[in-house]
């Protein structure tokens, strides 16, 4: 059994999540974000879609890679919709380069199918 450290009626993990501490985390968090944040394509936009395909992208390889193809790609499917009419031959175009093909391929036709489905159910959106 873990033993647990009290510090005034609290334990230890509980005392460091106090509102007063939360704050301090918060704006130095924040603070330490605005010096450092690099300006990236997918923080300009709010557009789901945008940051989706770049979150993808992401998970293959590393940020300066992807920016040129994250662009490109957004220029060709601009939308969820042009993504869904698109060939999966023509979407491993555009991906082309980012990585073994096979697996993002996969991927984006896995998170394609996946985000369609979400549309559908909450939208209306998808197109079969």
């Amino acid at each position: 059994m873990r033993k647990r450290f009290f510090y005034a009626g609290r334990t230890q993990m509980q005392s460091f999540l106090t509102p007063p501490w939360r704050q301090t985390f918060r704006r130095r968090l924040n603070a330490w974000y605005a010096r450092g944040a690099r300006d990236l394509p997918w923080r300009r936009t709010r557009d789901p879609y945008r940051i989706w395909v770049s979150e993808i992208m992401l998970q293959q390889t590393q940020v300066k890679t992807v920016i040129p193809y994250y662009e490109r790609f957004c220029k060709r499917f601009p939308t969820i919709i042009d993504l869904a009419e698109a060939s999966e031959e023509q979407i491993l175009q555009h991906w082309e380069g980012l990585g073994s093909t096979g697996v993002e391929g996969n991927c984006m036709q896995q998170q394609k199918k996946s985000w369609l489905k979400t549309m559908e159910k909450y939208q209306g959106l998808a197109k079969n």
